[in-house]
């Protein structure tokens, strides 16, 4: 969510952002850059730049993810 909201982006334009991995097993942190692209209002690619990977994320009108791959989805939904 912060970095969505932080880059604030129009449909179709895409953002770059850093941010820090706290790897769990041996307590060291290290930065992990991303891409995020707006596809559409509810819509967002987002790209590992390190590793390849990818995912579509869905977002409410908070910029909250809702929905994410196959792992995840947001149980409750903001009252519009």
């Amino acid at each position: 969510m912060l970095p969505i909201r932080r880059l604030a982006l129009k449909d179709g334009q895409s953002g770059t952002t850093t941010t820090a991995w706290i790897l769990m097993l041996d307590m060291t942190v290290r930065p992990y850059p991303q891409k995020y692209t707006r596809l559409n209002d509810e819509d967002y690619l987002f790209e590992g730049l390190e590793d390849d990977f990818e995912a579509e994320l869905s977002v409410d009108e908070l910029g909250l993810v809702t929905d994410y791959l196959d792992a995840w989805q947001a149980i409750t939904q903001l009252p519009r």
